[in-house]
């Protein structure tokens, strides 16, 4: 159970943290006379939780220092609402947290980033149903440098993917955000904005004609509402998950077959990922020599 062995990790962490000497013992996590070092500046360490269900309501009342929110600002007022009765229980108020959004403008522009360091882009079209947020993007990415391809915004979603060689949808939005028939033959689509059963930004058709392939069978199967409610609908099976990024990765699984077919990637983001990516980020500072190392 995932989130049983987060909550137990999360006390253990504390128990590490906190005394000089640890020890803990738990159905998942154990250990004796265990001292950790160096230890964080910051007392207390700050803990930032994300989620959707009551248990992570829980989790977060009773351990977090702040919490993320998705960018919408309706949903943001509905999860501080439902934080509350929480933190009553734990005799805390909402005035005793950190609100964090990463909006999907910020996961754009990193996508965009991403995408343009590994495949030789040459065109960047860009849609959103707020304009204003397209401008604002494209003027971030034109005034920090380092991408070559040509930036324009995008007139429709329509516009935007019937022009792609790869797609990256990065949305809150609960409905697909575009049609299956304005895709183009052998596209690829890289969709990481949903992430509960009930919200999809691909629609099932597309889902149905696609190479599928995700970061985690069990996570996808659990969030990834863009596959959840196609095989609800019967229009699926969990067999049309062809392989994970892992099995990609070790060359047990396989990927595109024919340049005509359709690939997608869902992602609903794994601790691992996070892991192997903090872990680039400290090579690469060790090599460029950047960066403070902390001690005591």
């Amino acid at each position: 159970n995932r989130g049983q062995m987060l909550d137990e990790g999360l006390e253990a962490i504390n128990v590490l943290f906190n005394e000089k000497w640890a020890s803990y013992q738990g159905e998942y996590y154990h250990f004796e006379n265990v001292a950790m070092f160096p230890k964080p500046f910051q007392n207390p360490f700050p803990i930032f939780i994300s989620g959707e269900k009551g248990s992570t309501f829980e989790r977060i009342a009773r351990w977090g220092s702040g919490f993320f929110v998705t960018p919408s600002l309706e949903l943001m007022k509905n999860k501080i609402e439902t934080l509350k009765p929480y933190l009553e229980r734990y005799n805390r108020t909402i005035t005793d947290f950190e609100v964090t959004t990463i909006t999907s403008l910020s996961i754009a522009r990193t996508h965009i980033e991403a995408m343009c360091a590994v495949r030789p882009i040459e065109t960047v079209w860009i849609y959103s149903p707020t304009s204003a947020h397209v401008e604002s993007l494209i003027l971030e990415l034109t005034d920090q440098g380092g991408i070559n391809a040509r930036l324009h915004a995008a007139d429709s979603a329509a516009s935007a993917v019937s022009q792609a060689d790869i797609i990256c949808t990065t949305t809150t939005s609960a409905v697909p955000v575009f049609h299956d028939k304005d895709l183009k033959p052998g596209v690829h689509i890289n969709a990481v904005g949903s992430y509960t059963p009930e919200a999809r930004e691909i629609p099932s058709e597309t889902v149905v004609r696609a190479r599928v392939i995700v970061d985690d069978r069990h996570a996808a199967w659990t969030e990834a509402g863009d596959l959840i409610q196609p095989l609800k609908s019967g229009v699926i099976d969990r067999d049309h998950v062809l392989a994970s990024l892992g099995e990609l990765v070790a060359e047990t699984g396989i990927g595109r077959t024919e340049d005509q077919e359709i690939t997608l990637f869902k992602s609903v983001g794994l601790a691992v990922q996070d892991a192997m990516a903090a872990r680039l980020a400290l090579l690469q500072a060790a090599l460029q020599q950047r960066g403070q190392i902390l001690n005591g």
